[in-house]
């Protein structure tokens, strides 16, 4: 994998999506496509947190970040899970109601691609040997405990990589972590 990519090297309409959470877009890197994009609502504190747990092995290693970056047209996060604006595909909000996020200004993390347990379109279990599900739970519980209890844990924020579990979506979720 190529981990000297950076975010000014993205050739950003040469990428796929692959998922949508919360306050994030998902896209894999066409160009080296063992590398997704995490676009949307990445903080720094955030950053900290996965560079923390993948320093121990349960989280994915932070390739890249950049906060308020600009992205081209037809790229973007909006709250609805829809990938691009009116002009340019699935409609946003404009004058009448909708919104366009195009060439707008989002936080945007590089990281390895790596496995979901479950399908994150259809939460079928994808969990494959040598790991069973009460591998999971006790991986949710180290996460946890190692992050003060504020993980979203769930089948949906775990992957494999490398061979073993690792958390995904390490955003804080109270004010005085997100400092």
């Amino acid at each position: 994998m190529n981990t000297t990519i950076r975010i000014t090297q993205v050739d950003w309409a040469a990428t796929s999506w692959l998922a949508a959470g919360g306050y994030a877009q998902i896209y894999q890197l066409d160009s080296q496509p063992a590398v997704v994009a995490k676009v949307g609502l990445v903080t720094l504190a955030e950053r900290d947190r996965q560079e923390r747990l993948a320093n121990q092995g349960l989280a994915l290693p932070v390739i890249d970040y950049g906060a308020r970056v600009m992205c081209p047209k037809g790229l973007g996060y909006n709250p609805t899970h829809e990938d691009v604006c009116a002009a340019h595909g699935t409609p946003f909000r404009d004058d009448a109601g909708r919104w366009c996020g195009c060439q707008s200004a989002y936080d945007i993390l590089l990281m390895p691609l790596a496995t979901p347990v479950v399908d994150p379109q259809t939460y079928r279990n994808q969990l494959a040997p040598p790991f069973a599900w009460e591998d999971v739970a006790a991986f949710e519980r180290r996460v946890q405990d190692m992050l003060g209890g504020t993980w979203d844990a769930g089948d949906w924020n775990i992957a494999v990589y490398e061979g073993r579990l690792v958390a995904l979506d390490l955003a804080p979720h109270t004010k005085k972590e997100m400092r």
